[in-house]
């Protein structure tokens, strides 16, 4: 457990580089496939929106962020974190703000659905926040508030930042 982010020992100053080691790691393939799903369906054009330096600072923020989120919410806790899952919710926030129209299609039992990524996010969102009040557990659901929500703010500012840019380079 030397590169997972146990908050106990987090906070006790233990470990302190487990605050970006364990986003690094995974559960396993299922949560590896997972994550590397939606980093493909969001990432991709966040990246392309403002640029790779950005994307690292986005990136970096969201998992630290996140990380930080899930050990002040579970101070108390013994049992490690890892994942990229609240790095990847930054990306997913970041993507709320800078593509609001996008229409995301997926399926639900063999039917095909298409629904608006600002509807499709936010019930992401509040899932992620009845399960996180409900306390269940297993996954880190205030990693994964924590990253959207830097998310957000980042894409709020890169959107702006993105904005300045293209005016200046007319």
């Amino acid at each position: 457990a030397l590169f997972v982010l146990v908050p106990v020992q987090f906070l006790s100053g233990d470990q302190p580089w487990t605050v970006i080691s364990s986003g690094f790691l995974h559960g396993g393939i299922a949560h590896l496939l997972g994550n590397l799903y939606f980093l493909y369906i969001f990432g991709d054009n966040v990246e392309d929106y403002i640029g790779k330096a950005r994307f690292v600072v986005l990136y970096m923020s969201s998992l630290v962020f996140s990380a930080l989120g899930y050990t002040l919410i579970r101070s108390e806790s013994e049992s490690g974190f890892l994942g990229a899952s609240g790095a990847i919710a930054g990306l997913m926030g970041a993507y709320f703000v800078l593509f609001p129209k996008i229409k995301l299609y997926f399926t639900v039992l063999f039917i095909p659905i298409r629904l608006n990524v600002v509807w499709y996010l936010a019930a992401w969102l509040v899932f992620n926040g009845v399960m996180m009040a409900s306390g269940v557990e297993g996954i880190a659901w205030s990693a994964h508030i924590g990253g959207f929500i830097i998310g957000l703010l980042f894409g709020v500012l890169f959107r702006f930042q993105s904005i300045q840019d293209h005016i200046q380079t007319r």
